[in-house]
């Protein structure tokens, strides 16, 4: 079973080296100094395809620093997305898991896999798609154990044609075994989760695998887990669910309009924003900002950055929090009895231009000593910082889905 574990493992490199496959960046220079943290997500520009972004930091709460030398990766022939990174280290190799949408049909979704050997410098694994079922598969987790032979990859997946949650296993994180029922079915109707359940990052402690998903009842995405012994389940909702969900609350029309270099903005509901809250600017144009609350006065909100663009109340202008819409995980760990989650949290704005003028799609952080107490750390939210309607980088409007690794 070993030999045929590396024999498989050869044949694997081996393809990778004598196939000419798409190589997106370059060797990280020896000389650099390794990061605590290096992180993958998805982002694009209004106007631009989803790709998968890396960056880096050396505390979590401190954010991450976006780099431009290895990213954006791109989508491959026959795809025009690529979003929701899963990363597995394995033997020296970096396995990452992506959901690839199809060129032909957006509707169509399959698991595509990148290897590197440091973690920058990606290339596509050239028999794409590795994970496929009828009607599509969407975004996945992959857990490397490799104390269980035959088993060593586990991924939970998300079956595009009835938007539950489904269970594979491989022994070269390549050809994987599928389950033929849902490891985690649609919540019962009228619950939270009924419409859809996604995949939302996997923790095993001791012999206990937490599967977090987010739940979506047809108006907003919230976040929640479910437990189980056995990877394929049964797994039981916990009780407290949903354990994340949007401030929407924090939420307001402006009313006053707002000139650029201003940083105070007259609100209804200044005492609905806490201190240190990230907030968007928006308005029916699609002209928007991100800031900081820095303070609260009686009937406004002050800012630590001037406004960069003119507001007006004729526009429809409003200050929401960044995560006033709909939230769930995207990464999930426990160090020193201390839970700490990756959030991602999305929303549209809708205008008179267009339906749906822009949507943000940031990333934050909640941590707490349980899963039922978990807190905002508002002064780190978004780990990946964003500006605003005129930045021109690929990742504009959207960073969003991060996925850690820990070297």
């Amino acid at each position: 079973m070993w030999r045929e574990r590396r024999n498989r493992r050869m044949d694997m490199l081996l393809l990778l080296a004598g196939v000419s496959v798409l190589l997106v960046g370059c060797t990280r220079p020896a000389t650099d100094t390794s990061p605590e943290w290096i992180g993958y997500y998805n982002g694009k520009s209004t106007s631009g395809d989803y790709a998968i972004g890396i960056c880096t930091a050396d505390d979590v709460a401190d954010g991450f620093v976006r780099d431009t030398v290895h990213s954006p990766i791109r989508p491959p022939s026959g795809y025009t997305h690529i979003a929701a990174p899963c990363v597995v280290v394995a033997e020296g190799t970096f396995y990452m898991y992506v959901e690839g949408w199809a060129e032909e049909s957006h509707s169509w979704r399959d698991v595509l896999l990148l290897t590197s050997v440091d973690g920058y410098s990606w290339s596509y694994f050239p028999k794409n798609p590795v994970l496929t079922c009828d009607g599509g598969a969407r975004r996945c987790s992959v857990l490397y154990e490799p104390a269980d032979t035959g088993r060593e990859y586990k991924m939970w997946y998300v079956r595009s044609a009835t938007l539950d949650i489904a269970f594979a296993y491989s022994s070269d994180g390549v050809t994987w075994a599928k389950s033929t029922a849902p490891v985690l079915p649609l919540g019962s109707p009228g619950e939270w989760d009924d419409k859809q359940v996604i995949v939302g990052g996997v923790w095993k402690e001791g012999d206990l695998y937490y599967l977090f998903y987010a739940g979506y009842d047809g108006r907003h995405y919230r976040g929640g887990y479910a437990t189980a012994e056995n990877p394929e389940g049964p797994y039981v909702r916990a009780s407290e669910n949903p354990i994340i969900v949007p401030r929407n609350q924090a939420d307001s029309e402006v009313l006053a309009d707002i000139e650029r270099g201003s940083r105070e903005v007259v609100v209804a509901q200044p005492a609905a924003f806490e201190v240190g809250e990230a907030v968007v600017l928006c308005n029916e144009l699609g002209r928007w900002e991100m800031s900081r609350v820095e303070g609260r006065r009686d009937t406004s909100l002050l800012l630590a950055n001037s406004v960069i663009q003119d507001y007006t109340r004729s526009h429809g202008t409003r200050v929401r929090s960044w995560a006033s819409q709909d939230v769930h995980s995207t990464y999930v760990w426990k160090a020193d009895g201390m839970w700490h989650l990756v959030i991602t949290a999305f929303g549209c704005q809708k205008g008179v231009m267009t339906s749906v003028n822009f949507m943000i799609e940031a990333t934050g952080y909640m941590t707490g000593k349980s899963l039922s107490s978990l807190t905002w750390n508002f002064r780190a939210s978004p780990l990946l910082p964003m500006s605003s309607s005129t930045d021109l980088s690929w990742d504009q409007c959207s960073r969003e889905n991060l996925f850690l690794y820990r070297p």
